[in-house]
């Protein structure tokens, strides 16, 4: 399933002050009104650390071929999961399965600071693909932990205390301008805010959060106002919990138009309301290596939760992005 993600600016709701305060489908983000300034400007604010745990994930049906779906995750547990978006795994499926999964952590993913493989990974149990329909999250599992990042927490409060609520939105989305659409893809992590359930949208089921891409000019924008983008799909929308950024969501679509207009809706899957299925997987160590068992060609891992399906190990290929692996939302 493709769809859209767009940044643009309104109020600065990431500015420091408040911080302190392929043939597949996937999310990317930013869409901006004021185009290079704004731009570069989201490109700063996710260089704060509580953006350090998202990264950039590819996942391979073919990978010499270049084909598969990518998107954006989330480092939670101890830094030996990834949460992100189940459209962009059964979207490789679809494709005839799943060859390789690589993981590229820092804020430019064609330069990045550390590359890992996922070794299993998990779709929410009834989940059948498309966004903003059933539960569009999975659990990916690295074959090497990232400790470089503090990983992500994870809000646990009821949903309906997040309506009104301002968020950050993170991903490596392809930026572009708003009334125009997207720009160069150059695969940098880029932040920015929105309000959450500030308008409602009745075409996604209400598991999901949902934010509107408003103009400066109606008073309703934040600052760095956020659209999802191609590329978006698993990034993460954040809020204050406490005095800590928590993610409330995972991104998954919207109803964007190729323009990226002004009153698209993007929305997220809600997080709190599936903690016991994430913590089932992410609070168990992962079984070793003698734990596999080969049933007819494929690995399954024994665990205490089944459905977790490996992925085959394979040589590092070279690090650049293949052209045919298309970005989801």
């Amino acid at each position: 399933m493709k769809t859209y993600l767009t940044r643009l600016p309104g109020a600065a709701l990431l500015s420091l002050a408040l911080c302190v305060a392929q043939s597949g489908s996937t999310a990317r983000s930013a869409v901006f009104s004021d185009q290079a300034a704004l731009d570069q400007a989201s490109v700063f604010a996710a260089q704060n650390s509580i953006f350090n745990p998202v990264v950039r994930v590819s996942v391979y049906h073919d990978f010499l071929a270049g084909t598969g779906a990518g998107g954006s995750a989330v480092v939670v547990g101890n830094g030996d999961w990834l949460l992100t978006s189940g459209h962009i795994l059964t979207s490789v499926v679809s494709q005839g399965g799943i060859e390789q999964i690589r993981v590229k952590v820092g804020n430019d993913a064609k330069n990045p600071d550390l590359v890992v493989h996922g070794d299993s990974w998990h779709v929410y149990p009834g989940y059948a693909g498309g966004a903003g329909l059933g539960v569009d999250l999975a659990l990916i599992h690295l074959a090497t932990p990232i400790n470089s990042v503090v990983p992500a927490s994870l809000y646990g409060g009821p949903q309906s205390s997040l309506t009104g609520v301002p968020a950050n939105m993170c991903g490596y989305g392809i930026p572009g301008i708003a009334g125009l659409g997207l720009i160069t893809d150059d695969d940098l992590k880029r932040a920015g805010g929105n309000i959450i359930g500030d308008v409602s949208y009745p075409s996604v089921e209400p598991q999901y959060i949902v934010s509107r891409f408003d103009s400066p000019q109606s008073g309703l924008a934040v600052a760095l106002e956020w659209q999802g983008s191609q590329g978006d799909s698993g990034g993460p929308w954040m809020v204050q919990d406490g005095g800590i950024w928590k993610v409330c969501g995972i991104s998954s679509g919207g109803n964007h138009d190729p323009s990226f207009s002004f009153g698209n809706v993007t929305f997220a899957m809600n997080v709190s309301g599936y903690l016991d299925w994430i913590n089932g997987y992410v609070s168990v160590p992962e079984p070793s290596t003698a734990s596999l068992c080969l049933l007819g060609g494929v690995i399954f891992l024994l665990r205490r939760r089944s459905g977790a399906t490996s992925v085959a190990s394979t040589p590092s290929p070279p690090l650049e992005r293949p052209k045919r692996v298309q970005s989801c939302f």
